[in-house]
């Protein structure tokens, strides 16, 4: 089968694309590379540096390709330099040009995010929950959620819990297990904002690419949420995180950011019920395993 992964070169995008492979269907990625890296990439993948935004460039690649199925992973995460009017272009606007230059038969699998939930304090957090985004990119996803509802294409949506594995940025916009694990790895404090009883819905990355080749043959375009349903505090994370590695790093508590939501827990029964799909790693496991990625 042809497939399309847009934002392929990235964290998540680059297991996609390792996956699809192994499963011998035909695989092209668009990225940027503004974010992601061609390394991730297998040697025998078709790869395109082009500008998700960029109509016409878009346009004729997927006329030459002609993709059955397009896992849209490209976005622009809220992180420092970026402004509102850059995360709608790429989250948004670049996905109703993706949609506008695909055929009708062609499947779409958008990778949305429980950011689209805004600060929810009824948990676990239900697909049925009020969605009140707090972000930019949370309204981003949101929107272009209801364009691809709105699209005559097949289509799936998984709204995704906090992903974590090998790859992960671990830079200072990048995922809090990736930062802590550099922290441990240099024997240096783990910066926690506030008192660390905040809590979040840890997810790891194989368990999201099951999903994601799950969706492919997912028929209704009702959203679903890809998380493992627990509730972990940042200070369990933290201290799992310094047993694992062996470090001699502490915990230093650093005041509470405004704007960061305190509790997440998400509810995946949907997706469990209409994927037949399984978390199957533990948060230990999974922080083993990224451990063990980034020794090698």
């Amino acid at each position: 089968m042809k497939t399309l992964v847009t934002g392929g070169a990235g964290f998540i995008g680059s297991h996609l694309v390792e996956r699809l492979l192994q499963l011998n269907h035909q695989v092209f990625v668009i990225d940027d590379l503004s974010h992601g890296q061609k390394e991730n990439l297998p040697p025998q993948t078709d790869f395109f540096q082009i500008d998700i935004a960029d109509q016409k460039k878009l346009a004729t690649l997927i006329k030459k390709i002609q993709p059955q199925v397009v896992f849209h992973l490209a976005a622009l995460v809220q992180v420092a330099g970026q402004t509102e009017k850059d995360i709608f272009r790429i989250n948004l606007e670049a996905t109703k040009v993706l949609l506008s230059n695909l055929n009708s038969a062609s499947k779409i699998i958008f990778t949305s995010s429980v950011a689209v939930y805004g600060d929810c304090q009824d948990l676990p957090i239900k697909e049925t929950s009020n969605l009140k985004p707090i972000s930019a990119y949370g309204q981003s996803k949101l929107e272009a959620e209801k364009i691809i509802q709105a699209a005559k294409n097949p289509s799936a949506i998984l709204r995704l819990a906090n992903v974590y594995g090998p790859r992960q940025d671990d830079s200072a916009e990048g995922g809090v297990v990736a930062i802590f694990m550099r922290q441990a790895i240099n024997q240096a404090p783990l910066t926690i904002f506030g008192d660390g009883q905040q809590t979040r819905d840890f997810i790891f990355v194989d368990d999201v690419i099951d999903s994601f080749i799950l969706a492919m043959d997912y028929q209704p375009n009702t959203p679903l949420n890809i998380s493992s349903n627990q509730s972990i505090t940042i200070n369990h994370l933290a201290k799992n995180i310094i047993k694992i590695t062996q470090s001699t790093s502490s915990l230093s508590h650093l005041p509470h950011r405004p704007g960061d939501i305190i509790h997440s827990q998400v509810d995946n029964t949907q997706a469990k019920t209409s994927l037949s799909w399984q978390p199957q790693t533990s948060l230990k496991r999974g922080l083993g395993k990224y451990y063990a990625s980034l020794k090698t």
